[in-house]
């Protein structure tokens, strides 16, 4: 019986800090997954990326920041979900937040997940496991 082959995740990682890329990195190369990261530094590089984005070449899989420098993640996860080629996108949103608040406004957004970033390495993993 032939084994199943994981496929090539194309994951978009917007991130501010580069303490975390690292980390995830990291986890993501121990873990063996294939999932190369397209690294963008903010908020608003992430929308002028998707804006540019050519039909598709959508990710599979997008990490998204809450808190960074000029839009945070909420305001490019409302952007995503305004245009019709992001509405089923699958959006992680990433945060070192743990308050209520924070993760009902990234559901109503159209968040697929909510992860602190105490604990998201494992948890990124096995998720991008179901995506591959």
């Amino acid at each position: 019986m032939a084994s199943k082959q994981k496929k090539t995740l194309r994951v978009v990682l917007v991130e501010n800090d580069d303490n975390d890329v690292f980390f995830l990195e990291r986890a993501l190369h121990r873990a063996g997954l294939d999932c190369p990261l397209t690294r963008l530094a903010d908020g608003q590089h992430a929308i002028d990326y998707f804006s540019q984005l050519k039909e598709g070449a959508l990710p599979d899989l997008v990490l998204l920041d809450v808190q960074m420098p000029r839009k945070d993640g909420f305001e490019v996860l409302k952007w995503l979900r305004e245009h019709p080629s992001y509405t089923q996108l699958p959006v992680m949103m990433l945060t070192s937040s743990d308050d209520p608040v924070d993760i009902r406004r990234a559901k109503k957004l159209g968040a697929t997940e909510f992860l602190t970033k105490k604990t998201h390495c494992q948890a990124v993993i096995e998720m991008l496991g179901r995506y591959a």
